[in-house]
């Protein structure tokens, strides 16, 4: 902007390859009519101080799904356990694909969600990147530190308790 050359957006985004796009065509059909998509996401490799409890996902998903949303539990495939929790926890149908996809599988498919829910982890950056609406929760971490990506992210975080931001990977209390 000094030397008077227009500024560039430096906006993260990120794009999916046709056959990313296919390979999720091919496994879930394709995205006209249909209810809302909406991803959950309940790990965090940060460790599990970011994890928001897999009852209160459950419990989530089904009060979505009550209202005639598909969910998707979203992992890696270190995440199975956890995401195999929500899922089995939930009372209505969902779609547990917890290490099932690859990146760009993953990427596919969170680019057709209506809402990503999730901790402040990969999946975050992944559904900012391409532009999908998210509800994230922040836990031994401080927003400020990553504002800037925060266009389409509604926050979730307790500011009541004081030993954050602390930054630890397990909780102590």
């Amino acid at each position: 902007a000094t030397l008077g050359v227009a500024s560039p957006d430096f906006t993260p985004r990120l794009v999916t390859t046709p056959a990313e796009e296919e390979s999720v065509q091919t496994l879930l059909g394709g995205k006209g009519q249909r209810e809302k998509w909406i991803g959950l996401a309940p790990g965090a490799a940060y460790g599990p101080s970011k994890c928001w409890p897999t009852d209160r996902y459950a419990a989530l998903g089904d009060a979505l799904a009550n209202q005639g949303a598909r969910i998707f539990v979203l992992g890696s495939p270190k995440e199975r356990d956890l995401c195999s929790a929500v899922s089995r926890q939930m009372t209505l149908p969902c779609m547990n694909l917890a290490g099932q996809l690859d990146l760009g599988g993953v990427k596919a498919l969170t680019r057709r969600l209506d809402l990503m829910i999730c901790n402040d982890s990969g999946a975050r950056h992944l559904a900012v990147g391409l532009e999908v609406p998210s509800l994230v929760f922040f836990g031994p971490t401080d927003v400020l530190r990553t504002r800037r990506n925060l266009q389409n992210v509604s926050v979730l975080e307790e500011k009541e308790v004081s030993c954050r931001p602390c930054y630890k990977r397990n909780c102590p209390i």
